[in-house]
């Protein structure tokens, strides 16, 4: 797996492997690999610091953490309803 970070967006690439393996009775077993790759790119939001990052992988869970500027503060915006 590879994690990218640029100025605006965090791209998260890989491959995997898939494996099935069926046991009808006396017969040999069948088994089946399915291999694939993945690509998935995610904007981040105002503020990311791409520099102070940090990405942990365990039990099949990728975590990625960004810290953002101390002086960030939640944008909110009221949207009129017709």
């Amino acid at each position: 797996m590879h994690v990218e970070v640029g100025t605006d967006e965090m791209t998260i690439s890989g491959e995997y492997e898939t494996r099935s393996v069926e046991d009808d009775g006396p017969v040999h077993p069948r088994s089946e690999r399915n291999p694939g790759k993945f690509y998935r790119s995610i904007p981040l939001v105002d503020g990311a610091d791409a520099e102070h990052c940090a990405a942990h992988f365990k039990n099949g869970l990728l975590e990625v953490e960004f810290q953002g500027p101390a002086d960030a503060k939640p944008k909110t915006t009221i949207i009129p309803i017709d």
